[in-house]
């Protein structure tokens, strides 16, 4: 799994109390519901910055399903942005002093 993968199976293990989660995983197998979807998003909002829409998860119920939405929202917002705001936010993110 990639790094947003692995992110969004570590939200789920925290939310569902889940042991093994892969990225095939089924929100809805492990026993997720509309109360821990409304946990996850509001994880993943403060995680990554993204406002996905509740709904997103019931479209989306894998991990990599839900991880690919993640990074397609992500890329679209940076292409909205422009190069001045590209620019600040890499250099905030910078591990360079």
């Amino acid at each position: 799994m990639g790094p947003v993968q692995e992110q969004v199976a570590a939200i789920w293990r925290s939310v569902l109390g889940a042991g093994r989660v892969g990225a095939s995983t089924n929100f809805f197998d492990l026993g997720g519901n509309s109360l821990a979807a409304m946990e996850v998003t509001l994880a993943l909002r403060k995680h990554f910055a993204v406002d996905l829409p509740l709904p997103s998860l019931f479209q989306h119920p894998t991990v990599e399903t839900l991880a690919d939405l993640v990074e397609a929202t992500i890329i679209a917002e940076v292409e909205q942005m422009s190069e001045e705001e590209v620019a600040r936010l890499a250099g905030e993110h910078s591990d360079s002093p």
